[in-house]
């Protein structure tokens, strides 16, 4: 039968997707290369004994049973976001005993028993966005269950320590991120998202793989990044600096010849950056950590209102996730801290990780 089972081990959660009816779908190979900046990916004939979050059995678009489609009636929103490519809507019903979702926008169909960690998954041809998601929601989901706390933050790392970058939209996250990668010899650990996690010896992070969402202004200050942009057809010339642009990792990737951080690393440092502050960059030594500015960025997947489309992996109570960010607040005040303002280039970037 060949090797058409699929383990991604993300270090907190592993996920199994068996696609031994799928003859080489694009979907789950575009997922797979997704996943792999952040994830260990296996392949076998068989589903591995290795426990796993979730083994999902995929299986064509054009095979969803019909009484599927007959039974989802009721409208249901799975993700609602910024980046129209991200929004997701569906239908659901119930069928012998378990929920399905059916959603004829991405050509994608979903089995879900609660309690169950098994689902059935039918793939079409617009069925990324939707795979990622659930494999996203799940592995999310299993990280707050290790005490994980989950931060809308960029980070990188180099020479064994990571810096996170905090602060609310449009402060320079991105900017000052790019600067680290582009200029400072720094990894990627991610762009968007992070999971700290409290150890004996401080706080670790891991990063997740996620699409950028940069501004033009930013863009165009990497002459490599500006080229493979306008490559894709963007008159960068043309557009308000402000504007941002949704692009694929690979894009990053090609430009810089970047390399992600893998598994968790030592967080030893926090950056809140200004970019509106205006002028040439500049950092600067925090004299007093501003615990928080980080804290206001925790996202809970129990207080995201999309995902309760499904019970197929439920939230931590709220005094759970509570006593981990308890823990990760008081390991956040042993750290260096620091201020970014103005535009890169950000001279003695260097000096984050040298202590």
């Amino acid at each position: 039968m060949g090797i058409a089972v699929y383990s991604l081990d993300f270090g907190l959660a592993t996920v199994h997707l068996d696609c031994r009816p799928l003859a080489d779908h694009e979907v789950v190979r575009r997922a797979l290369a997704f996943f792999g900046s952040h994830a260990t990916v296996s392949a076998s004939a068989e589903v591995p004994d290795q426990p796993a979050e979730a083994v999902l059995r995929c299986a064509e678009w054009e095979a969803v049973p019909a009484g599927w489609r007959a039974a989802a009636t009721t409208a249901v929103t799975i993700r609602r976001s910024s980046a129209a490519a991200f929004n997701l809507h569906g239908l659901r019903g119930h069928v012998d005993g378990a929920d399905v979702v059916v959603c004829q926008d991405t050509t994608t169909a979903l089995r879900l028993r609660d309690g169950v960690r098994s689902a059935d998954l039918y793939l079409g041809s617009a069925s990324f966005v939707q795979l990622v998601e659930f494999v996203r929601d799940i592995v999310l989901k299993a990280a707050e269950r290790t005490g994980a706390v989950q931060v809308h933050a960029a980070c990188a790392a180099r020479d064994g320590k990571a810096v996170a970058i905090v602060g609310a939209k449009g402060a320079g996250k991105s900017t000052m991120l790019l600067d680290l990668v582009g200029r400072h010899g720094f990894r990627l650990v991610s762009g968007d998202k992070i999971l700290v996690e409290r150890t004996d010896e401080g706080l670790t992070v891991r990063g997740w793989p996620d699409f950028p969402h940069l501004g033009v202004g930013t863009i165009v200050g990497h002459p490599a990044l500006a080229a493979e942009v306008a490559a894709l057809g963007h008159d960068l010339d043309a557009a308000e600096p402000q504007r941002k642009l949704l692009l694929d990792p690979e894009v990053l990737e090609r430009a810089f010849g970047l390399t992600y951080q893998p598994g968790a690393v030592p967080l030893s440092a926090v950056v809140l950056p200004e970019v509106a502050r205006g002028g040439a960059g500049e950092l600067s030594v925090l004299a007093h950590p501003d615990l928080d500015e980080v804290m206001r960025h925790v996202e809970r997947t129990a207080d995201n209102r999309w995902m309760s489309w499904h019970a197929f992996r439920t939230s931590v109570p709220a005094d759970v996730s509570g006593r981990a960010e308890a823990a990760v607040r008081a390991g956040l005040a042993r750290l260096d801290w620091w201020r970014s303002t103005g535009r890169a280039p950000y001279p003695g970037a260097d000096k984050l990780v040298s202590a």
